[in-house]
């Protein structure tokens, strides 16, 4: 958890290193607040339904010119999962994703890129045979769009998971498939 938090912090502070030099392309710091719906592709049928949460964090825009930018973000996300004995678990994960952003026009950004995700809390309570059932790690693809109004950024994305989470060798391979909506308020 200390490599991810140092990680997270060096990323933030080359992030507004980086805009020191190139203010005049545009950069932008905000909050965001979405929902998130994801389900385990490939899952047994204890978990086969689909997921849903929300998530809160913060986001930097970095536009290198008109069109061309990146996003990265931090946010925690909170689910409510089922473990193999169908009962309700909290979850909180830790995501940092970072997009690649094309702006075609103003009003419209198109983004994808990479994002990983840290399990912190509440996975170790979905268990199977005595052993936690998913890995602490997740790796994943995003794909979305972002409406650039004025006064905030709305956006949808849908996210494909690359890496197998689940810990057990013998069973098919389990990845996450998810959808989100956001809201990114802009402070900057």
């Amino acid at each position: 958890m200390k490599s991810i938090i140092k990680w997270v912090s060096a990323l933030i502070v080359l992030t507004f290193v980086s805009t020191q030099s190139s203010s005049a392309q545009g950069f932008d710091f905000g909050i965001t607040a979405g929902f998130n719906s994801f389900k385990f592709d490939g899952a047994q049928s204890w978990n086969d339904r689909v997921n849903s949460g929300y998530y809160l964090g913060a986001a930097f825009e970095l536009m290198l010119s008109d069109k061309i930018g990146f996003q990265p973000e931090v946010q925690i996300q909170f689910d409510r999962q089922r473990n193999p004995a169908n009962e309700t678990v909290k979850t909180k994960s830790l995501n940092v994703p970072i997009l690649f952003t094309w702006r075609p026009i103003k009003l419209l950004s198109i983004q994808f890129g990479p994002q990983y995700s840290k399990h912190i809390d509440g996975w170790d309570d979905i268990r199977l045979l005595d052993q936690s059932f998913y890995k602490k790690d997740n790796m994943t693809l995003i794909g979305g769009l972002q409406l650039n109004t004025p006064i905030v950024k709305i956006g949808a994305r849908i996210d494909q998971g690359l890496m197998k989470i689940n810990n057990f060798d013998s069973m098919d391979d389990i990845k996450t498939m998810g959808f989100r909506v956001y809201l990114l308020k802009t402070l900057l």
